[in-house]
């Protein structure tokens, strides 16, 4: 950290984990609800042919990959800082987004048993995705050249999920899903960078 940023995070703490998380999980659901409503991935998902209740399971299943993404880059920021104070701001940021899209959820009137399902799915996905990042870390980095390669291991999660583990359509998905999943690391990056000014 250099000294300017030392000074602006000891002067002007960031906004309330809660706050964040909030415009974060809100940012998360309009770009879930922007690739859901997407006409070619509507089409590669077969969307004519499958009911409302699986359609609204492959809406969810966008939205906690997204939440889980999110949680991730604050677990990988906090892995790259030596900072005392970030750490634990990232580590607080972790734990909010793990509850912050079933409270918003519940804000808008969804029923508490609907709203909870989601912080065990979102953390189920979570201890899913972290097993495999770990298992698969060297051979992705091989092949990737980026600081955030997790984001791979979600959209591979991400699309299988999607697709109910049918192997076709998880690997006709995964290119939109994973492009997604990058528009989304970089638009949170920002989100989180205005946010603690």
């Amino acid at each position: 950290m250099n000294i300017t940023d030392f000074i602006k995070f000891n002067l002007f703490p960031p906004k309330k984990h809660n706050e964040i998380a909030r415009v974060m999980t809100e940012k998360i659901a309009k770009q879930a609800f922007n690739l859901f409503n997407n006409k070619d991935f509507r089409q590669l998902n077969n969307f004519e042919r499958i009911d409302q209740v699986e359609q609204d399971r492959v809406f969810n299943e966008i939205v906690v990959s997204g939440i889980v993404l999110a949680i991730l880059i604050f677990e990988k920021l906090n892995d790259k800082s030596q900072n005392k104070k970030y750490n634990q701001f990232y580590l607080e940021m972790q734990m909010e987004l793990e509850s912050s899209y079933g409270n918003w959820l519940r804000d808008l009137g969804s029923q508490e048993e609907h709203a909870s399902l989601f912080k065990d799915l979102i953390k189920m996905r979570l201890k899913e995705y972290q097993k495999n990042y770990h298992k698969f870390q060297k051979e992705v980095l091989k092949h990737v050249n980026t600081k955030f390669p997790y984001l791979f291991i979600v959209a591979i999660g991400g699309s299988t999920h999607i697709a109910r583990s049918n192997s076709k359509l998880a690997e006709d998905i995964l290119k939109p899903f994973t492009k997604w999943c990058t528009l989304l690391t970089d638009e949170l990056l920002q989100v989180l960078q205005k946010l603690m000014k």
